[in-house]
């Protein structure tokens, strides 16, 4: 019966919230500055 340690769950799930937030940081960053520059 293989067991995959709580900590390895953790600790991935905390890597994919983190890639999932830059990602939507990254998306909103760069619709910012489209914005800006059509503006300016």
């Amino acid at each position: 019966m293989s067991f995959t340690s709580p900590d390895r769950q953790v600790q991935l799930r905390t890597v994919v919230e983190f890639q999932v937030t830059k990602g939507i940081i990254i998306k909103i960053w760069a619709h910012t500055v489209c914005t800006i520059k059509l503006c300016s």
